[in-house]
């Protein structure tokens, strides 16, 4: 009879723990055909830059990828479980690995919630309350955003358990610190974004220990996390300032300036908060008080004061982040995902005795993950990245030969032309591929583009080009495609919806 209560409790764990998976489910995965844009694209070449890489063995490769990595890197990794590239049919590993890794943060979160003394009920509520926000509804792109926030709702657990079950031990302690260190890895791996919640959380998490624990558990808790974090450290102190340049330029510097929606602060957030929708807040105010209700009944004082501090957190990235003039929309999931969980950490029990050993995962969360995970692997439309390969394998290159794109579309673009590269790497190795349509973020005039272009073997060429394509980016095309057409000799046109035409420049 116990046996059988305990694989009752056991199972019952195992399905809430699913549903709670399902409802977050957008986070991991979508099913709706995709084009790839820009960003995707980006992080696709790179991933298969590293792929090749890895490949030929060759240090100087890689390093070269990610020397050339103005993101955080962690989407670089997802094609290493591909067998060797061969076309853009190579891609679909990599939204299947990403879809694997989201969903097996989403389930630690669920856990951490768990061991902090949330209910598992509370903990599926917040999960669907979570997805009642419309920015979470679009579904995961090939994007460090929605993996960034599952890190960030995992940090923001972390204080919740750190109250609930310090540890006793130094094993207890040691094992802490590798969670710690693996989830702030993970983190300042996917986009830095994250340092924000990582200086508060663990700042606070420090001092929490230091009080709970005393000085000996918390030095061995810091000691398992700096162990865990020995590979991040590497990777920053070889290409950290890449990636906090451009992290402080696209979000208060130069190229912010483009994505500037001209809104001031608290305009800005009261579109986003009616954005969310009634739904949103009904559900928000449902689970305040649910947990007021359960505080109520068990009245404890560190619960109320975690849940406090955890919305301070949330409130003070509110405030940073809606004074950049490039207010991304993605830029909020991890508020809009993260806050539910924060107001259902009000209700936490905590244990007066030690806490129930964490019970092994079920079998039917690991069935959803990797069902749901595989499913995903045929969803993105590569139809522009293999005309590009087309293109490119028609331009003569004997010898190593430089070709420049004139124009920028959201599917069609440098971006598109470096994947193909990569995916066809021992036929186009010879090809050097890049763009003039960025040299306005740089600063350069019309005129300096246009002898970069002269200066090049082959330049690529749409004009007119697609409706919606960035006006910025192009606003010096007819510029370029006069200069083109009057210096270059026409080598190839591919019909289209827009023709794409090749010049030999030489």
């Amino acid at each position: 009879m116990t046996l059988m209560r305990r694989l009752g409790g056991h199972g019952f764990a195992a399905a809430g723990e699913a549903l709670a998976l399902l409802l977050l489910s957008p986070l991991a995965v979508s099913f709706i055909p995709r084009v790839p844009y820009w960003d995707e694209l980006y992080f696709f070449h790179r991933a298969a830059c590293i792929r090749n890489a890895v490949q030929h063995l060759s240090w100087p490769m890689a390093d070269s990828c990610l020397n050339g990595m103005t993101k955080s890197p962690i989407l670089a990794t997802m094609l290493l479980a591909s067998a060797p590239l061969n076309g853009p049919e190579s891609i679909a590993v990599a939204p299947v690995m990403l879809s694997l890794l989201s969903f097996a943060l989403l389930w630690l979160g669920i856990r951490l919630a768990q061991q902090g003394g949330m209910r598992l009920p509370m903990a599926v509520l917040a999960a669907f309350v979570a997805v009642l926000a419309p920015p979470l509804w679009a579904g995961a792109p090939f994007l460090g955003d929605e993996l960034v926030a599952i890190v960030i709702l995992n940090t923001m657990l972390l204080p919740l358990v750190e109250t609930a079950a310090p540890g006793t031990t130094s094993r207890e302690a040691i094992r802490r610190g590798m969670l710690w260190g693996l989830v702030f890895s993970l983190g300042v791996l996917t986009k830095l974004t994250y340092l924000y919640f990582a200086g508060v959380i663990f700042g606070g998490l420090t001092l929490l220990s230091l009080w709970q624990s005393g000085l000996r558990l918390t030095a061995w808790k810091l000691l398992g996390m700096a162990l865990v974090c020995l590979l991040p450290g590497a990777v920053f102190a070889r290409y950290g300032w890449i990636y906090w340049g451009w992290a402080m330029s696209a979000a208060f510097g130069p190229i912010s300036t483009f994505y500037n929606v001209h809104l001031q602060r608290w305009p800005f957030l009261v579109i986003a908060f009616q954005s969310l929708g009634f739904a949103y807040w009904l559900g928000l105010a449902a689970l305040f008080s649910a947990s007021a209700l359960l505080v109520w009944r068990m009245p404890q004082r560190r619960p109320m004061l975690v849940c406090g501090f955890l919305l301070l957190v949330i409130g003070g990235y509110l405030f940073i982040s809606s004074g950049s003039p490039n207010k991304d929309p993605r830029f909020f999931w991890p508020i809009w995902l993260s806050l539910p969980f924060c107001v259902a950490a009000l209700g936490a029990r905590l244990p007066s005795v030690a806490p129930t050993p964490v019970r092994g995962i079920g079998l039917l969360p690991v069935w959803l993950m990797i069902t749901l995970s595989i499913a995903t692997s045929g969803r993105f439309d590569m139809r522009a990245v293999t005309q590009a390969d087309l293109i490119l394998r028609t331009i003569p290159h004997v010898h190593p030969a430089t070709v420049l794109l004139a124009m920028d579309e959201p599917d069609f673009n440098v971006e598109t032309f470096t994947l193909a590269r990569q995916l066809d790497l021992p036929q186009l190795e010879q090809l050097t591929v890049g763009t003039v349509v960025y040299d306005v973020v740089a600063g350069k005039s019309a005129a300096d583009s246009i002898r970069r272009l002269s200066d090049a073997d082959y330049v690529i060429l749409r004009d007119p080009i697609r409706p919606g394509s960035p006006e910025w980016a192009n606003r010096n095309l007819s510029r370029f495609a006069a200069a083109v057409q009057a210096k270059g000799r026409l080598v190839g046109t591919f019909p289209g919806e827009e023709e794409t035409r090749i010049y030999a420049m030489h």
